[in-house]
């Protein structure tokens, strides 16, 4: 016999969840940077007066790309994508199946929380709703998915 969950707690959290975390996560490459490098990089072309050589941002950018943090963040990248795609999912599915629903969303909470690793606060957030809604969806009263088919 199925059983449906009763709360649209999971759900809600959810889409928060995923709403803040999808978008939260393009910011990874730029907080594994710090702030210090960008603050470096408006510097850069401040002194020149606001009309940088092409060439000289071209090299910049460049010397950017090939920084170890920036590849650590752009593999966080992928990782809080992802799992901000997998709370959204754990969120829509919480009311017709808690069990994968609460599942999905402690993995999405888990990975959500490296964003810790890189300065992405923001999806560290993403994490306890995650996390908050996944707890709910297991512990939420259950009733019979066959009732509401007669």
């Amino acid at each position: 016999m199925s059983q449906r969950g009763t709360s649209s707690a999971p759900l809600v959290l959810g889409i928060i969840g995923g709403v803040l975390g999808i978008p939260g996560s393009l910011c990874s490459p730029y907080c594994a940077l710090g702030m210090d490098k960008m603050k470096e990089f408006v510097e850069t072309f401040q002194q020149d007066g606001g009309q940088p050589d092409p060439v000289e941002v071209e090299n910049y950018v460049n010397q950017l790309a090939e920084n170890p943090d920036f590849k650590f963040g752009s593999i966080m990248l992928w990782v809080l994508l992802i799992s901000g795609i997998l709370g959204l999912i754990g969120g829509i599915l919480g009311k017709p199946k808690p069990q994968v629903s609460g599942i999905l969303m402690f993995i999405a909470a888990v990975t959500s929380l490296a964003g810790f690793f890189v300065g992405n606060y923001l999806n560290v957030l993403v994490g306890v709703l995650f996390a908050i809604g996944g707890m709910i969806a297991f512990k939420q009263t259950k009733e019979n998915a066959n009732d509401f088919i007669q």
